[in-house]
């Protein structure tokens, strides 16, 4: 998984700060910041889990402004 590429359409589709995803996640800036730069490795079982859902449920709200 890139978390680099999801966190950045995450923000793009949610129109969110990184602290705003963290909220959302229930984790730090810091710990987003450390997945998109690839410096925090492989973020744990549950937040990849919350990061995805979350990507799954803005991009759905994404593509029906699209349509």
């Amino acid at each position: 998984m890139n978390w680099k590429i999801l966190i950045a359409e995450i923000q793009e589709y949610g129109g969110l700060t990184q602290a705003e995803v963290g909220e959302k996640c229930g984790t730090t800036q810091s710990t987003i910041s450390s997945l998109v730069n690839r410096e925090g490795g492989e973020p744990s079982f549950s937040l990849g889990a919350k990061l995805q859902e979350l990507h799954k449920k803005l991009s759905r709200k994404q593509t029906a402004k699209a349509v």
